[in-house]
């Protein structure tokens, strides 16, 4: 960056630029000399010097009837800086408040496999709220087995509930009899077999999870209370079009 351009980012017009520089290279002068060096007009040359002496860059001094002005050492543009700074340190909690309170607080994860799983089964248990599923969530128990189980038993005994809207199959409804059997932490409602699809998701406190089971699990994991508080809206109105 040249000269010109660092002394506006200190808040200098470009008036006040060209006198300063002129000031530096001839030292104490007069106005007309100002004039001569800068190309400026007398009146804007008289203005910026004038604003430059407020600014705590200029000095004047009259000799023998005459006005004379000189620049003051560069070092005072350091001072400027750190009362800038103070500035913005006296102001930036405040600034920071009202960034932080309109901030929509967002996460986004892509997760695959069995560590893919094991992650959200840990984040499940550190949120501790209860859990909403639709689709072919139980595609989990055949890959993860006694995994899956542990899971449910540890989220029964923080008396975390589950409830899973699922493709209404034979082989389905017996899988959830079973589990059933050896933990009833939930509820389980189905839906037509027409609507199966290997996509499912689950949402709990603000979190949202989208998977897909074909292949190795793909797994999209979203923390942003507004999208869960949709999916919470989207699994209410398919558990009530569900049937036991």
């Amino acid at each position: 960056m040249n000269p010109e351009e660092v002394l506006k980012e200190f808040g200098l017009t470009p008036t006040e630029t060209k006198a300063y520089l002129a000031l530096l290279k001839l030292g104490e002068t007069t106005v007309p000399e100002v004039v001569r060096k800068t190309g400026l007009h007398k009146p804007n040359a008289y203005n910026a010097l004038s604003s430059l002496e407020k600014k705590g860059l200029v000095s004047q001094i009259r000799k023998e009837h005459k006005l004379f002005y000189s620049a003051l050492n560069p070092e005072k543009l350091f001072g400027i800086l750190e009362s800038k700074k103070e500035d913005l340190n006296s102001v930036f909690p405040t600034l920071k408040q009202f960034y932080q309170a309109k901030k929509t607080k967002r996460e986004v994860n892509v997760l695959s496999g069995m560590e893919g799983l094991k992650t959200i089964f840990n984040d499940m248990e550190n949120v501790d709220k209860d859990i909403f599923t639709v689709g072919s969530s139980l595609q989990l128990f055949s890959i993860m087995e006694h995994r899956a189980i542990q899971l449910l038993k540890r989220l029964k005994k923080k008396n975390i509930s589950v409830k899973a809207a699922i493709v209404d199959k034979k082989e389905t409804r017996e899988q959830i009899s079973e589990l059933q059997k050896q933990v009833r932490i939930g509820e389980a409602r189905f839906y037509e077999e027409k609507y199966f699809s290997p996509a499912s998701f689950t949402t709990y406190g603000d979190r949202t999870v989208l998977q897909m089971w074909e292949d190795e699990p793909l797994i999209i994991w979203i923390k942003d209370e507004r999208l869960a508080k949709t999916f919470r809206n989207y699994f209410e109105m398919i558990w009530k079009a569900a049937k036991k």
